[in-house]
């Protein structure tokens, strides 16, 4: 797992690979929507090589949203903060349709 680069100030879209996954605030190599509990989805911390979510720093909020994997996965994110001596955003939210692997973009 290698940094997070921010591109929030130039872009409100991007793409970006993912680097790391937690499952329950364990590391897993993927996770699958319909593993949560009556279709409500999968809570999941998603650690990207880059990202337009700003992370909550500062007394400033973190970004929420959306973002959808080339797979089709798709994650609601509820809050992003930084890990790694701040060199890491960290998206939390829940995988609510597909599937999401380490790699995936």
């Amino acid at each position: 797992v290698g940094e997070t680069s921010f591109v929030g100030y130039e872009q409100l879209a991007g793409s970006g690979t993912v680097t790391g996954l937690l499952v329950g605030g364990v590391a897993a190599e993927g996770a699958d929507a319909e593993a949560g509990d009556n279709g409500s989805g999968v809570a999941v911390e998603v650690l990207l090589d880059t990202t337009p979510f700003y992370a909550e720093a500062g007394g400033q909020v973190g970004d929420t949203g959306r973002f959808t994997t080339s797979g089709g996965a798709v994650i609601e994110v509820r809050d992003v903060t930084k890990a790694g001596g701040g060199n890491l955003a960290v998206h939390s939210g829940v995988l609510t349709a597909g599937t999401i692997r380490v790699g995936d973009q």
